[in-house]
């Protein structure tokens, strides 16, 4: 289950109707199979560097102990064989808000102050930090990324830097996300909304 903690106390880091209906989607398409657990850390994005060594350029990856952090705590949930069918994946993204940035974005009189007090908008982008923990899961719960076809990403502000992971097979090929596409349900919840979206402990958090 996702932790009221996580969304307590705030709006501004509250989920909106839509996402919610969204992550109960993602739960309630859990098979047995489904995985689900919670990775505490600072996370990295997506990004390959290049490095001169003598004369000769080599590529070298800046996120690659946090990938190998996911993937060591993903093996820990992982199915017994890999799945082989579609893929949904549900990755929410909590981290503190910065001192610099306003606490109340009601007093916020400019804009990109109030979205920035309201939403994480700094780098690193949202899809970024996705593909690092889809890669994380390939060959540990699903045979390839390319299995994934359906991928809810949510970045919010927190107490502290904080990654939900939620993986289930797609099993209805007609199936749809309740709320998606008709504009309903985009005004704030309550974090009791929040309490229970998922069956079963998401697992011992670890910090790296």
């Amino acid at each position: 289950m996702i932790d009221n903690e996580f969304v307590r106390g705030k709006a501004s880091q509250r989920l909106t109707a839509t996402e919610v209906m969204h992550y109960e989607a993602s739960a309630c398409r859990m098979t047995t199979d489904g995985v689900h657990f919670r990775v505490h850390g600072t996370p990295k994005p997506f990004r390959k560097r290049m490095r001169v060594v003598g004369v000769r350029p080599y590529a070298y990856s800046t996120h690659a102990v946090w990938q190998r952090h996911i993937a060591e705590l993903a093996a820990e949930h992982a199915p017994d064989e890999l799945w082989e069918g579609a893929v949904g994946l549900t990755l929410v993204f909590f981290r503190p808000k910065p001192k610099s940035v306003a606490k109340d974005p009601a007093r916020c009189r400019n804009p990109v102050s109030r979205a920035k007090a309201t939403w994480p908008i700094a780098r690193p982008d949202l899809t970024s930090l996705a593909r690092v923990v889809e890669d994380a899961l390939t060959g540990v719960v699903y045979r390839d990324d390319s299995q994934v076809v359906q991928n809810l990403l949510i970045k919010r502000y927190g107490p502290r830097f904080v990654v939900e992971v939620m993986a289930y097979q797609m099993e209805d090929a007609n199936a749809q996300v309740p709320g998606a596409g008709d504009g309903a349900g985009l005004a704030e919840v309550t974090p009791e909304t929040l309490s229970s979206v998922a069956a079963g402990d998401p697992g011992a958090d670890r910090e790296v």
